[in-house]
């Protein structure tokens, strides 16, 4: 991981180039948006989390963001990366299912790292893995939060709630295509959610955690897993922090446990 952080005296970053706005908008024919709180993003390079309850949500939330910010995409390789361009696209690997619901590849955030702090852009990352159903699930993701982390950038949750009471534009989804011909088009509301500074970790923590529970590293003391488990707390409570703030932006049904009638601002 890289020393480097935002600086919080960073001038206002760059738009876009014209291939990502044309890529982003082709992956979302299905939708129509409208967006709600733009205005609340930091002036300077963030991290967004958005859901993923369809494949549109992160290239809508890219999209919206496009015309204001040096967008960094981070999603699974496909066509979308070859339009969009090798250096606005960061790969990770696809969900293989992990128990803990994790799974994350510390190597890719080296890269995702060097997006914000070295090439000022915002990152757009999904917030948990995407789901099956049309509902937020149990386990949130912790992507978001280690990169905000690494970079000492504000973490902005996104919610983007298509309105439909089926799911719409699910990965092989062959509806899509004949939505996409006849130009069937849902009514979609993006919500960017306040902004959250997270308390700082040591990036000597924060080596620690990802070491011992995500690359699942064995030569470790006690003690380092004593540490790494009390950081992994707070990367997971920080998380859900993160996916109550995304709920409370959704239907009811949309919420998966996510629906206990807590407020978020």
């Amino acid at each position: 991981m890289g020393e480097n952080t935002l600086s919080e005296n960073m001038p206002r970053i760059e738009k876009s180039p014209l291939r990502v706005k044309i890529a982003l908008g082709y992956s979302g024919l299905e939708v129509r948006s409208t967006v709600e709180g733009i205005e609340k993003l930091p002036l300077r390079p963030c991290v967004v989390a958005v859901t993923h309850l369809s494949n549109v949500d992160m290239p809508q939330v890219a999209l919206a963001m496009a015309d204001r910010r040096k967008v960094g995409f981070v999603g699974y390789e496909n066509p979308l990366s070859l339009i969009v361009g090798r250096e606005n696209f960061f790969p990770i690997a696809r969900y293989r299912g992990i128990k803990n619901g994790y799974d994350l590849m510390v190597e890719q955030f080296k890269r995702m790292h060097d997006g914000i702090t070295q090439e000022g852009r915002t990152m757009v990352i999904a917030a948990h893995n995407p789901t099956q159903d049309w509902q937020l699930p149990r386990n949130p993701g912790i992507g978001a939060v280690v990169l905000a982390h690494m970079t000492n950038a504000p973490l902005v949750p996104v919610a983007v709630d298509i309105q439909s009471l089926t799911p719409v534009a699910k990965a092989r989804d062959i509806s899509r295509i004949k939505n996409i011909i006849t130009n069937k088009k849902y009514k979609a509301k993006i919500y960017f959610c306040e902004p959250i500074q997270l308390p700082e970790i040591t990036n000597k923590q924060l080596k620690l955690a990802m070491r011992v529970f995500i690359s699942g590293e064995e030569n470790v003391s006690e003690g380092e897993i004593k540490s790494a488990k009390e950081t992994f707390k707070i990367l997971e409570n920080e998380s859900e922090q993160m996916m109550w703030s995304i709920a409370s932006k959704l239907p009811e049904q949309k919420r998966g446990k996510w629906n206990t009638g807590r407020t978020v601002a």
